[in-house]
């Protein structure tokens, strides 16, 4: 039979672990909700972008963000460098790599848990650090650069980005976005566009929607890029709230341990003193 003090602390040591859960939790879903209220709205860039397009359509535009005659793919996959994700960065290393294999090009990891995820299935990738919160502005232009270079050089035809969304502070998934080619163009093509004499432009009209897509790109990365630490702040609150179950569930068996023993400990003491009485008695 174990030791009943052994039992007594490793109750107490039980107790103590789900306090400090409970505090990180807490944290954690702070730190959940206040990012999410710092992320910005973005409304009247695009508005302003959009309307910048219109004033372009009806003329003829041959560009590789709009059209081209590559297949192979870019896949960028947003992975997070931070613990207590559960396994949130190996099911965007999955998705990833089945866009990849559909048309291969190349493979861009965030991160470097996800790199070593990407390594180990063979797969050659480019490899970024992992989303820094003061620095994310800084990060989503150097990924932009990068696909824009490879697109305009026939590095791949196509762009997806690959990454984790939270719907809810306990609800995540992986989305996959395509960014290229830039169907948002004919979008707004089919809209009543301002008429042409309204309109002096001194520039190439391809070097104005490439400047455009540039922008739109850039920002579409940001915002990725906030949606993915949002939704790892997400995933930690989740694997702490499983945890913080789990170890409930332990401490509830130690405590049906514990009263056990203890019974068998009181049953055993009140036996040996009838016992010790019967003897005396005679």
């Amino acid at each position: 039979m174990e030791p009943i003090s052994k039992i007594k602390k490793e109750m107490e040591f039980n107790q103590n672990l789900g306090s400090l859960l409970k505090v990180i939790k807490t944290i954690a879903a702070m730190e959940f909700h206040a990012f999410k209220k710092k992320m910005g709205s973005f409304e009247r860039f695009l508005q302003v972008l959009e309307h910048s397009f219109e004033m372009v359509q009806g003329r003829k535009v041959m560009h590789p963000f709009i059209s081209n005659n590559i297949d192979s793919i870019g896949v960028v996959a947003i992975t997070s460098d931070a613990g207590l994700l559960g396994g949130l960065n190996a099911q965007v290393i999955r998705s990833a790599i089945v866009e990849y294999k559909k048309q291969p090009g190349k493979m861009i990891v965030v991160g470097t848990k996800g790199q070593g995820a990407a390594q180990e299935a063979k797969i050659p990738i480019v490899a970024f650090p992992g989303i820094k919160e003061d620095s994310r502005y800084e990060q989503a232009l150097q990924l932009r650069d990068y696909v824009c270079e490879e697109v305009l050089k026939g590095g791949f035809g196509r762009l997806k980005i690959v990454y984790p969304f939270a719907e809810s502070v306990t609800v995540q998934k992986v989305k996959i976005q395509e960014i290229l080619p830039f169907e948002k163009f004919k979008e707004i093509s089919s809209k009543q566009k301002i008429a042409d004499k309204e309109i002096i432009i001194e520039s190439a009209v391809e070097n104005i929607v490439e400047y455009l897509i540039y922008l739109w790109i850039g920002h579409n990365i940001f915002e990725i890029l906030s949606w993915s630490r949002l939704a790892e702040l997400a995933a930690r609150y989740t694997h702490l709230e499983s945890s913080s179950q789990k170890l409930e569930e332990v401490e509830k068996k130690i405590k049906m341990k514990y009263h056990k023993v203890r019974h068998q400990l009181v049953d055993r003491s009140m036996s040996e003193i009838f016992s010790a009485r019967t003897i005396f008695s005679k």
